[in-house]
């Protein structure tokens, strides 16, 4: 890189608010250490047409709400250790807290009504004596309660659930009457349940009628030659896998 190149370099940092402070690289193409002008921010950067000027202060004003988020935690753990505070005294506020330490607060006593202007980090239980303080600020509104509104039932709904949905199952290799069996699933259940949840009801439903004929018949019956027939529906010939 010729000396052009280096006076090129120079220009192109020196315009965008840096110094070097090590000896020109030989290259544009090469990091250079280079430091702000304004903040002594130190970066290694490449003098290209690219280099952009120091982002000091955008990361100044990201600074800010972080002193601003701070400042507000620490006032909303005095306010509410103060209030927790009342809480043991058997004391209310009249007022919201000042959010600031060694003032005076409206407080007001629970059980004789007595008002004090008392310092918010001094905080003493009432001896229920004397009128209190002049000047007290009107007790807080008390919120109307809120009343409760009960959703009305659907009478037809919750009935509907309970209705049952009768399985119709036909055991093969047994004698008429003694081959049909009927088992019960609560429709609502049915509804909704999901494809694999319903197939595998009717997989326990089958393993049990087949363990039933097994034990009170003495036959072994093959579970796939068990076939069932749901509610209103033909399934004649389908069996759960």
């Amino acid at each position: 890189m010729t000396s052009a190149g280096k006076a090129l370099a120079t220009e192109r940092i020196t315009a965008a608010g840096y110094r070097a402070l090590e000896p020109f690289r030989g290259r544009v193409d090469q990091t250079w250490l280079l430091e702000c002008t304004t903040c002594g921010k130190q970066q290694r950067l490449r003098p290209t047409t690219k280099l952009k000027p120091c982002t000091h202060k955008k990361e100044q004003e990201r600074k800010l709400p972080e002193v601003e988020t701070e400042e507000k935690r620490a006032r909303d753990a005095l306010v509410s250790f103060r209030t927790r505070r009342l809480t043991t005294k058997n004391l209310r506020a009249l007022e919201p807290h000042p959010g600031v330490m060694g003032v005076r607060w409206w407080v007001e006593c629970k059980y004789c009504g007595r008002q004090w202007h008392m310092m918010e980090d001094n905080l003493r239980a009432c001896p229920h004596k004397g009128t209190g303080d002049e000047g007290a600020p009107p007790p807080p509104v008390k919120p109307a309660p809120k009343k409760r509104v009960r959703k009305p039932k659907d009478a037809r709904a919750f009935e509907s659930f309970w209705v049952p949905l009768v399985v119709e199952w036909t055991v093969q290799d047994l004698p008429e009457g003694s081959n049909r069996w009927r088992t019960e699933i609560m429709r609502g259940w049915w509804d909704k349940a999901t494809a694999s949840e319903r197939e595998q009801r009717l997989i326990e439903q089958r393993d049990h009628i087949v363990s039933t004929v097994a034990r009170t018949m003495g036959v072994d019956v093959d579970p796939a030659g068990v076939t069932y027939t749901l509610g209103c529906e033909e399934n004649a010939g389908a069996r759960p896998d």
